[in-house]
């Protein structure tokens, strides 16, 4: 689906496709602190929080308040 709109220059298509994106990117940062602060000793939060921080996902603030 981005594909065919990319190559036909849907800008249209292409932008619902980018809010559907950043949606779910944003339930994924959501859900990863959640899982963190309920997991604190979870190797798991650890290392997920760290690609949090590495793809500047959220602020090392963020991350410190978990």
């Amino acid at each position: 689906m981005f594909q065919k709109a990319r190559t036909e220059n849907d800008v249209k298509k292409l932008n619902e496709i980018n809010k559907k994106i950043v949606k779910i990117h944003d339930e994924n940062i959501k859900f990863t602190l959640k899982f963190a602060k309920e997991n604190p000793d979870s190797y798991i939060s650890a290392f997920a929080l760290q690609t949090l921080v590495k793809n500047k996902s959220v602020s090392k603030d963020t991350i410190a308040s978990v």
